[in-house]
């Protein structure tokens, strides 16, 4: 079963504490604040490629039309799987459907056209720490920061007034997947200061980071070895 996200500005918050900065002092440095989310991003970057994490997969019902799968309904995952029905559920009879695919979308071999479950593994997010603005006229993948401290992609163009936290047709979170919010602080502050001229004392801090992280790819491996499904590397 997967895991809640942890909450983006609060692992924000957690980082420049690492750097003994206080959030305020870093909200109101723009440079600062910048310096401290391109290095976060990439520190994330680093531990979501390390192994498909369960919690980073999406699920969805979708009904074929002829057989035939939208590439919409994927977008743009780095991965996708159909199964008959949602595998993650306890005690789960689902089973892998086979596909190929063309043109045109997703082929079933079946050829049936009721529902099944998709899963798909999204690329890796990204965060922002721009606050979201009722007034102002979003385009199509723009990022906000919200008052919830969670980060959300903008869905479609011409995206006015609309809720990020609510309205899920315009907006979609950018999960912080919680089992990766350690190890993204502990290499985003070592990578901080290898970049900051401390070399040494970064340097060691990434090498602690990535021993985590490997402990932490192993107890998911274990953490789902027993379930229907299982994420594929």
């Amino acid at each position: 079963m997967s895991r809640a996200p942890a909450n983006f500005q609060e692992v924000f918050d957690a980082l420049a504490r690492a750097l003994n900065h206080t959030p305020a002092e870093v909200a109101a440095n723009a440079d600062l604040r910048a310096g401290l989310l391109e290095v976060m991003n990439r520190a994330y970057k680093r531990g979501y490629g390390k192994r498909s994490w369960e919690d980073a997969w999406d699920g969805q019902s979708v009904t074929p039309v002829n057989g035939v799968i939208d590439y919409s309904v994927i977008a743009d995952a780095r991965r996708f799987e159909i199964w008959s029905s949602d595998p993650r559920v306890k005690d789960s009879r689902a089973y892998e459907k086979r596909f190929t695919t063309a043109l045109d979308g997703v082929h079933l071999e079946s050829g049936e056209s009721t529902a099944v479950w998709v899963m798909s593994l999204p690329k890796e997010p990204k965060f922002t720490t721009t606050a979201y603005a009722g007034g102002t006229t979003y385009a199509a993948k723009a990022l906000v920061l919200y008052t919830d401290g969670q980060v959300y992609q903008s869905l479609q163009a011409s995206n006015t007034g609309n809720n990020p936290a609510t309205a899920t047709a315009w907006w979609k979170l950018q999960p912080m997947l919680e089992v990766l919010a350690e190890f993204t602080v502990a290499f985003a502050r070592g990578t901080y200061l290898m970049e900051s001229g401390q070399a040494q004392t970064g340097g060691e801090a990434r090498k602690d980071a990535l021993v985590d992280l490997d402990e932490l790819a192993q107890a998911e491996y274990f953490r789902c070895a027993t379930n229907v499904w299982r994420p594929k590397q």
